[in-house]
């Protein structure tokens, strides 16, 4: 998942220009990279929804937008 992972938060339509997205440790249910862009550095989370587990990402979203 890491090369897709790595393909999806290139491919944000947020960035100014051609970024490149480098792993950060850590994340049991996300792959994490930080990103440079416009002079600013960010960290962006890639995940997918784990029924199993529970894991929903629409919920989290939702949570996050009712926050």
């Amino acid at each position: 998942m890491t090369g897709d992972a790595t393909a999806r938060a290139a491919a944000l339509p947020i960035w100014k220009g051609p970024v490149e997205p480098r792993p950060l440790a850590g994340g049991i249910t996300n792959t994490n990279f930080t990103v440079e862009d416009g002079g600013r550095r960010y960290v962006v989370r890639v995940g997918g929804d784990i029924p199993l587990h529970g894991v929903l990402r629409f919920n989290e979203r939702a949570a996050s937008e009712a926050a």
